[in-house]
């Protein structure tokens, strides 16, 4: 018969092999999100937006999804920036980027979609940008 500490190290062990399996793989190039049965390139996606505890991935070619992983997660994993409390953008599909006075800006992507800048990331999206050319 098997004691309590046994079984909560069986429980453990049988959560951890669990979590393992639904983690989201990642390499430089690509990224595993649940519901997607093959990988998804990291350049098909344009930008995502946080709502709440998951957040809209919107892509060049096909239609929006929602991941179940908070935007903070594809912060820390991905090289997108970060332009204002809920968004992330792809910068190689920003297409302009222009100031509106010293309190926001603004940016345009290569699909038509315009996102406004948070006063408190304009002087880092200028220096990104400035990097870029």
């Amino acid at each position: 018969m098997q004691t309590i500490p046994d079984l909560l190290r069986s429980y453990f062990i049988i959560f951890a092999l669990y979590n393992k399996s639904i983690k989201m793989e990642i390499n430089m190039t690509s990224i595993r999100l649940p519901g997607y049965s093959d990988l998804v390139l990291v350049d098909s996606i344009i930008w995502l937006k946080g709502e709440g505890s998951y957040t809209r991935i919107n892509f060049r070619d096909k239609p929006s999804s929602v991941a179940t992983q908070p935007l903070v997660w594809f912060e820390h994993h991905l090289d997108f920036i970060r332009i204002n409390r809920s968004t992330l953008v792809n910068q190689k599909y920003i297409q302009t980027f222009h100031c509106i006075g010293n309190r926001s800006g603004e940016i345009q992507l290569v699909d038509g979609t315009a996102l406004s800048v948070s006063r408190s990331r304009l002087d880092y999206l200028t220096a990104i940008l400035k990097k870029q050319e």
